[in-house]
């Protein structure tokens, strides 16, 4: 599912266009100051990028505020004319997909019939233009998930808070997994290796841990039932060193 939240200024009654690869697949009217859109059933990986175009066709304004497609997501902040997304922008899509760059120019809004966009890799992530080399220069993953605290949802339902390093989970963090287990600690390679397993019914394991997913596994600690009862475990064999 592609998701775009569109921003306009209060009471602007603003009208959007979205295309996809040059062809109309959605326009109206924004009710709301903030509305996202979003779009069922499309297929991506057939093509080795889509190019996803939104425009204002007439002198009002429009920001994009978040993209989300699959794992992909940019955010920015939520107030008018601050941290808007960036990217390309040009008079016809059509230039862009046919290679012609020459009319491009950067935007973080939209207005006065110029199309603001973005690509769909074909395995679904999302690329922005972030500076004037527009035919290569594009972002190849979402750029708040390359390093540093983020806050990410996954498409399974997954959350995860903490740090990232090269767009990969690495350092202090807390995931919350679809079915309400808690695993708080330190992650190595996305892996969770030390910390704190919570249950939903109040069960604790606390150490070392050792494999991931379904096979994540206390090697070295405590487990603390929901009455209080303790049981050490000692099974470390060296992995995760």
């Amino acid at each position: 599912m592609l998701k775009i939240k569109l921003q306009q200024q209060p009471e602007s009654n603003t009208w959007y266009r979205v295309k996809i690869n040059g062809e109309i697949i959605d326009h109206g009217v924004l009710q709301d100051t903030e509305e996202t859109l979003c779009y069922k059933g499309l297929n991506f990986s057939n093509s080795t990028r889509t190019f996803v175009s939104i425009s204002c066709p007439h002198d009002r304004e429009l920001v994009v505020k978040e993209l989300h497609m699959s794992d992909s997501r940019v955010i920015v902040g939520n107030t008018w004319d601050t941290d808007q997304i960036a990217s390309a922008a040009s008079a016809d899509i059509s230039d862009v997909i046919n290679g012609n760059f020459d009319s491009i120019v950067m935007s973080s809004s939209v207005g006065g019939n110029k199309e603001w966009i973005f690509v769909i890799e074909s395995d679904e992530t999302i690329s922005l233009w972030t500076d004037g080399d527009f035919s290569n220069n594009y972002e190849s993953r979402p750029p708040e998930l390359r390093n540093g605290f983020h806050i990410y949802e996954y498409s399974d339902g997954t959350v995860y808070e903490g740090e990232f390093s090269d767009d990969a989970i690495e350092g202090p963090g807390r995931m919350t997994l679809p079915n309400g287990t808690l695993l708080d600690g330190e992650f190595r390679n996305g892996k969770f290796i030390h910390g704190t397993r919570l249950y939903t019914d109040s069960t604790k394991e606390i150490g070392k841990f050792s494999g991931e997913g379904v096979h994540l596994e206390l090697i070295k600690g405590i487990i603390i039932d929901n009455a209080g009862r303790t049981l050490k475990i000692n099974n470390d064999k060296g992995e995760n060193q």
